[in-house]
């Protein structure tokens, strides 16, 4: 977990190239080539195009070839409507010795709210190509004896969504970083057990965001992802699919902010990060696509630069992988050529949202868009004063109002064209100045508008439970307890569905 640059989320749509193996604008995407790459410079913001000539299959991935610049031509973005989500073209990098792989983790910062007052702008997309099947890295079959392999259900995102009530995160355990099998327990959490996510469902919870970091996993030359560490995600997604839960898995803590991560708005090679983030996409897609529509695939964590408003290039590239990651998951077939995927916008951050692109996609109706909330950082992320109108020490922003403005905002702009939103992360720490019931309003107040809006609410649980750090834990990862049962209860009242006026603290 880190902390969250509040209340904002991107999605955002562009052609991206494609391989084989927590302000946007609304400017013209696409290269009419499928050969046609746009890079741009880090440096300068000069654009330049590489024309990438894709080899026959019996060519290797080294022997693919770059031949001169050539000119791309542009096409005007379709709108998106409640009715029709159109697709979006693809290109093609050349193949480029990668970077080594290295691991880290930060925590994330806060800013203050943008310009409430602007227009909701209108959400674009555009055309989806074929990535070639030469190039990546083979996977091994998945031969888990799983139930949940079978047909996929030929329902719209809105439809899943609306199967779908409270959500919980395993955080702090798949997506510590590390090497090898050792990398689930490195950060404080014990090796997850099925009795553990059990308790979970138990308790009400009927979604599990299961947060996956790769880096560590996968060899840093031809991007192939351990044959020990798909076994094990596939282990722990079967122990929420045997309890009849939704299940969400992600790439997490690659796209660190910091100089180890390889996922990131400011990358050495734009183009190899691209194809990295495709290969590692490809094999994913490819090991889980014989299980049904209770696995959804998110693509990306909080990718960001910082905690100012992004650069416009920081935007465009968003654009770019998320356009990349549903590309690569529809070109797997299967369950996946309707599975329902998840995108989210810079820093997953809600005000960016609104500013957004969405990809386009082969399949109709079978996108969600995910933000996370944690405003204000000072008291949701810190535990520092209290919250809300009663409050005597509060933030100067991200009360009451705001959450009602941004989620209403939100709310027009995708739930309304039924574009369905999930909190993918959401949560207050323990209060470091004992204002429990101030935890517990709020906690409260942002679940039950959070549904009231028609959003999502997945809390973050990173299994800490102490008074310092950021101690979100409601569940005991030992003894499998619910911790904090007023924070639970409060959670199920707010998604019950009743009318009814929440306690002031």
């Amino acid at each position: 977990m880190k902390k969250k640059l509040m209340s904002l989320l991107i999605i955002s749509a562009v052609c991206i190239p494609l391989i084989t193996g927590c302000q946007r604008s609304s400017g013209d995407q696409g290269d009419a080539e499928v050969s046609v790459l746009t890079s741009v410079s880090y440096d300068t913001g000069v654009e330049s195009d590489i024309t990438v000539t894709i080899p026959p299959d019996d060519v290797t991935p080294d022997e693919t070839k770059v031949v001169e610049p050539t000119a791309s031509s542009e096409s005007e973005p379709n709108t998106v409507t409640s009715d029709n989500v159109p697709s979006q073209s693809s290109s093609v990098p050349t193949p480029i010795k990668p970077p080594a792989v290295q691991t880290s983790d930060k925590p994330a910062e806060s800013i203050g709210p943008v310009n409430t007052t602007r227009p909701v702008p209108q959400i674009t997309t555009a055309a989806v190509t074929e990535a070639p099947s030469n190039i990546y890295p083979s996977v091994i079959p998945n031969l888990s004896k799983s139930e949940h392999k079978k047909g996929i259900a030929g329902i719209s995102a809105m439809e899943l969504y609306g199967k779908m009530k409270i959500g919980w995160n395993l955080g702090n355990s798949l997506d510590s970083t590390g090497n090898g099998l050792s990398s689930e327990t490195a950060w404080n959490n014990p090796k997850v057990t099925k009795a553990l996510i059990d308790a979970v469902k138990a308790a009400g919870f009927d979604t599990i965001r299961i947060p996956v970091t790769w880096m560590g996993h996968f060899d840093k030359n031809t991007y192939k992802i351990d044959d020990a560490w798909l076994k094990r995600v596939d282990e722990v997604i079967n122990y929420a699919l045997d309890n009849d839960m939704y299940v969400i898995i992600n790439i997490h803590h690659d796209g660190n902010d910091t100089n180890q991560s390889w996922l990131t708005p400011k990358p050495e090679n734009e183009s190899e990060m691209i194809k990295k983030f495709n290969m590692i996409w490809y094999q994913i897609a490819t090991y889980f696509k014989e299980y049904d529509e209770h696995l959804l695939f998110a693509g990306m964590n909080e990718f960001h630069k910082g905690y100012s408003n992004p650069a416009k290039k920081y935007l465009e590239l968003t654009d770019k992988l998320n356009q990349t990651f549903v590309d690569t998951v529809r070109s797997t077939g299967g369950n996946n050529s309707n599975r329902i995927l998840i995108v989210q916008a810079y820093n997953t951050n809600a005000e960016q949202s609104l500013k957004m692109k969405m990809p386009g996609d082969t399949a109709q109706n079978k996108l969600i868009v995910e933000i996370h909330f944690y405003d204000p950082w000072s008291f949701a992320g810190e535990g520092k004063g209290d919250w809300g109108k009663t409050g005597t020490n509060t933030d100067n922003w991200g009360q009451e109002d705001w959450v009602d403005n941004i989620f209403n905002r939100i709310k027009t702009n995708f739930v309304d064209k039924k574009i369905p939103v999930i909190l993918g992360e959401y949560g207050a720490v323990n209060n470091k100045n004992g204002n429990d019931d101030c935890r517990r309003y709020y906690v409260e107040y942002v679940t039950k508008a959070a549904k009231e809006h028609g959003l999502l609410p997945i809390w973050w649980d990173n299994g800490n439970d102490g008074s310092s750090g950021e101690a979100f834990a409601i569940f005991d990862r030992y003894s499998y307890k619910k911790l904090h049962t007023d924070i639970h209860e409060a959670i199920m009242r707010a998604v019950s569905g009743k009318n009814y006026t929440i306690k002031l603290p």
